[in-house]
């Protein structure tokens, strides 16, 4: 209406300008051309006929539906003549609601506390509790998805109820023309909508209507985890073969030492002929038996007592601090690390295991696997 009355107004004005003020044609041959002042007239006529001042001013209105299904027109705007538009007391609410314009609020704002049904599974930390009725309904659930829903309904003004499919499947296409699951209660016009981890595919898309994302999630494999064979020596594992060797052979070199410059030195129990001093200070077997209590972390009952003998333990004694802390550090980390082999570490190698593979069944990951191209995905189903 609004634009006819637009489109009138422009017809009229060209209407206006009567043929005689067109310039005159120069061709002497052609017939003298007459002015006719049809335009004048039709103008006039229309002036008439639609009262041609009442139409410089344009009226929006907003078609609403209330929940009873009940439509009517509520005017929005004024637009007149000299380009000022006034809003009206409802535009001016509804331009508060969002980002749309108060001129044009025929575009969705709430659902005007209107109760929705919601198809859903129950799939943590999705949906984490709840009771389910006979009829399959979800009561006093929670969940991230209830979290989303409660701050949807306070911004778009619906109450929801939950239900769950009653073959409990995400939704896979039957026929051509019929899905089971939670995407056939959809279709079947039972819920109206779906709240759920469903995963987006071609497939789907084609039916469906996914309003997008608000979780994205990546493929992973589980696998057996493989047993474990406990090895006898593992106190052993944290150094290497050649740096034992070492360690074994800095033993008897300490021995030797020791035992040598007991005998040579001046200053030895056994050379000054202390009281108490005995024979064991001035034996490599005495010796031997001392650097491996040492390197065992034991306490000593005889001690070197020449100053080059007591050199050579001091030294050595602290060889073995140090040897100590390293190897308990290195066993720890050894003890604590994860050595277990995974026989697989891709899909690829997953493809020519041979091992035995397993999937949720009619799940979006079973799908692509089936309508995938790929060769490895091929090999693996």
């Amino acid at each position: 209406m609004i634009l006819l009355s637009s489109q009138a107004t422009i017809l009229m004005k060209s209407l206006s300008i009567d043929f005689w003020d067109i310039p005159s044609i120069s061709d002497c041959d052609a017939p003298s051309f007459q002015p006719r002042p049809y335009g004048q007239l039709f103008y006039r006529l229309l002036i008439s006929l639609a009262e041609l001042p009442k139409w410089k001013n344009l009226l929006f209105y907003s078609l609403e539906t209330d929940v009873e299904g009940k439509s009517k027109f509520l005017l929005t705007g004024n637009f007149s003549e000299n380009g000022d538009i006034q809003l009206s007391e409802y535009a001016k609410f509804v331009a508060k609601q969002g980002l749309l314009s108060g001129l044009f609020p025929n575009t969705f704002r709430t659902f005007q506390n209107k109760t929705i049904n919601i198809s859903t599974s129950f799939d943590p930390p999705y949906i984490v509790r709840g009771q389910i009725t006979k009829d399959n309904e979800l009561l006093n659930a929670e969940g991230l998805i209830i979290d989303i829903l409660n701050e949807f309904s306070l911004r778009l003004q619906f109450r929801y109820r939950l239900f769950l499919p009653p073959d409990g499947e995400y939704g896979v296409k039957i026929t051509n023309t019929t899905w089971n699951g939670m995407i056939g209660e959809l279709l079947a016009g039972r819920t109206d909508i779906i709240a759920a981890p469903l995963t987006i595919n071609k497939e789907r898309s084609q039916d469906l209507f996914f309003i997008g994302p608000f979780m994205e999630d990546t493929l992973g494999i589980l696998l057996n985890i493989p047993e474990q064979n406990e090895e006898l020596f593992q106190m052993f594992l944290p150094f290497r073969y050649d740096i034992w060797l070492c360690l074994i052979g800095s033993i008897f070199i300490a021995a030797f030492l020791i035992t040598i410059f007991s005998i040579i030195s001046p200053f030895s129990a056994w050379n000054l002929a202390l009281p108490g001093a005995t024979s064991d200070e001035v034996s490599i077997y005495h010796s031997v038996w001392f650097t491996v209590g040492g390197m065992l972390m034991q306490g000593q009952e005889l001690r070197a007592i020449a100053c080059s003998a007591r050199t050579v333990t001091l030294l050595y004694w602290l060889l073995v601090l140090v040897i100590q802390a390293t190897w308990q550090a290195d066993l720890t980390a050894f003890l604590t690390r994860n050595t277990i082999q995974i026989p697989v570490s891709s899909l690829e190698d997953l493809a020519t295991s041979g091992l035995s593979l397993g999937a949720i069944k009619n799940s979006g990951t079973v799908k692509m696997i089936q309508v995938c191209f790929f060769l490895t995905y091929f090999r693996v189903t």
